[in-house]
């Protein structure tokens, strides 16, 4: 009986740890996880302001004569 006690409660730590470190940002270092999202943004950003320029310049060719 104890020896099935001791492996139900490792079993249970070990799905606690496991479910700790999926839900802490999958055991990543979080101030590159940080970095990785800044970065996205920048790119998203700059995209979005390419494309509303592109949008611009071809509105304003589009009014010329």
């Amino acid at each position: 009986m104890k020896k099935r006690a001791a492996v139900l409660i490792l079993v249970v730590l070990i799905l606690i740890l496991a479910t700790i470190s999926c839900v802490g940002g999958g055991g990543g270092d979080e101030v590159g996880s940080l970095k990785v999202q800044a970065t996205k943004a920048a790119n998203a950003t700059a995209t979005f302001g390419a494309e509303q320029f592109h949008l611009q310049l071809t509105a304003i060719s589009d009014q010329e004569p």
